[in-house]
Formats: structure tokens, C-alpha cells, sequence
């Protein structure tokens, strides 16, 4: 099965972005305020909801990772881009979005 170029070129973007985050999750200084109520609600057992916005994801998708959290992705091309990288960080995905189909 032949892949195509926007197949590829998506491989690789899926690829770079990955690193990119581990990178950047390495290197960077990272401080987080009110850890301890993180770990209050991640140890209390119950299921919750997370938030983040699309400017600030990057430093919340490289700490959580590897925890089995599900992340909300888009159903439009660039959301299978994002869902692969995090699946890639150890996230499960579910696809949604505000417009049908």
C-alpha cells in the first residue's frame, strides 16, 4: 500500500512535534503552582475533567504524560496530527468536535 505525500508528511510531523515536547520538557524549567492539589485530586481515586487551552498545551501534555489520561481531540485533520503525537506520549485519545459528523 502506497503511502501518500500528505501521509508522510504527516509521519514526520507527528515525529518532530513528539520530540519537540520531550525536548522542551527536558531542557526547559518547569515550576508548577499548587502541585499539591494535583496530587489531591489524581490520588483521591474519582474521575475528573482537566482543562487546557490550545495557546498553553505543551508544558500539561509533557507533565501528564504516561498517567492513562484520555485527552478530547479534534475530528479535523490537524486533531489526527495532535492525536497521534500524544498517543504517542502515552495518551488515549477520543475524537469529538462542535461541528456534525
Amino acid at each position: 500500500m502506497k503511502k501518500t505525500k500528505k501521509e508522510i508528511v504527516s509521519y514526520f510531523v507527528v515525529k518532530f512535534a513528539w520530540l519537540l515536547i520531550l525536548l522542551l520538557g527536558k531542557i526547559g524549567r518547569i515550576n508548577i503552582i499548587n502541585k499539591k492539589y494535583i496530587l489531591r485530586v489524581r490520588s483521591s481515586g474519582k474521575p475528573f475533567i482537566m482543562v487546557t487551552w490550545h495557546g498553553r498545551m505543551l508544558v500539561p501534555i509533557y507533565i501528564h504524560r504516561n498517567l492513562s489520561i484520555v485527552a478530547m481531540v479534534s475530528e479535523h485533520g490537524d486533531g489526527e496530527m495532535i492525536a497521534q503525537t500524544i498517543l504517542c506520549l502515552g495518551y488515549k485519545t477520543i475524537r469529538g468536535s462542535t461541528t456534525p459528523g
